[in-house]
């Protein structure tokens, strides 16, 4: 049976993905996303959001063995997560068909940058980077 699932890796990266099947020595899941929180210093407020683990929209939804030996821990989540998780998919799924759809209109058009989506954590980060280098 499929559960949606939280691991805290070795690395200290955080995933919530698909559990496809358990193993002794290994997890195997699809549709890995990783967990990211920022301190927002509007308010002071813990913000988290999904980033695709695997980069590569391709292959997302592939297969992924992991080694239980890189894995710290590993639960369900609760239902507001499963919700949230699913949310991400599906929008990041009907987002690349409009964008698929589209550029197949305007296929002797150049790349856009404006049409890339970036999460409100990823502007964020942005907004809150110092600009000042040391060189």
């Amino acid at each position: 049976m499929e559960q949606i699932i939280y691991l805290k890796l070795l690395n200290g990266e955080d995933i919530v993905a698909t559990l496809l099947e358990e193993t002794n020595s290994e997890a195997i899941i699809t549709n890995p996303l990783q967990i990211r929180t920022v301190l927002n210093p509007l308010n002071n407020l813990m913000l988290s959001g999904f980033y695709s683990w695997i980069p590569i929209k391709e292959i997302i939804n592939s297969k992924f063995i992991l080694d239980k030996n890189n894995i710290m821990a590993m639960v369900t989540v609760p239902e507001d997560v499963i919700t949230a998780y699913n949310g991400y998919l599906n929008n990041t799924s009907s987002k690349d068909d409009e964008k698929e759809s589209e550029e197949s209109k305007n296929s002797n058009s150049p790349d856009d940058l404006s049409d890339l989506r970036e999460d409100s954590i990823e502007e964020l980060l942005l907004r809150t980077a110092d600009p000042k280098t040391i060189h």
